[in-house]
């Protein structure tokens, strides 16, 4: 016997019972929920991206990125996560300044 006879049959349309295909069982369009787009927009959308950098906030993006970074790259030396002999800053001053 095969496992297909023991199934029931697969009703026609059963996905799309109750579901109408006019846009006139769709609830009415109400005017309120544009004024609280309108609103949502103006409260949220404050801070979103325009997509052009002004020269403040490019500096401003840099100067904060670069004392983030230094800050956890000071703090990662002083855990001990990044270790830093005293032969390799004798080394990187002398490439520096040259022998002297």
């Amino acid at each position: 016997m095969q496992q297909d006879n023991q199934l029931p049959p697969d009703p026609k349309g059963s996905f799309t019972m109750g579901l109408a295909h006019d846009a006139s069982a769709l609830p009415p369009f109400d005017s309120d929920m544009i004024e609280i787009e309108k609103k949502l927009s103006r409260k949220f959308g404050r801070g979103v991206f325009q997509g052009e950098w002004t020269t403040g906030q490019i500096v401003a993006v840099i100067f904060v990125g670069s004392f983030i970074a230094g800050v956890l790259f000071t703090s990662s030396i002083l855990s001990g996560i990044i270790e830093i002999h005293p032969s390799a800053i004798k080394a990187f001053f002398k490439s520096l300044f040259g022998k002297g």
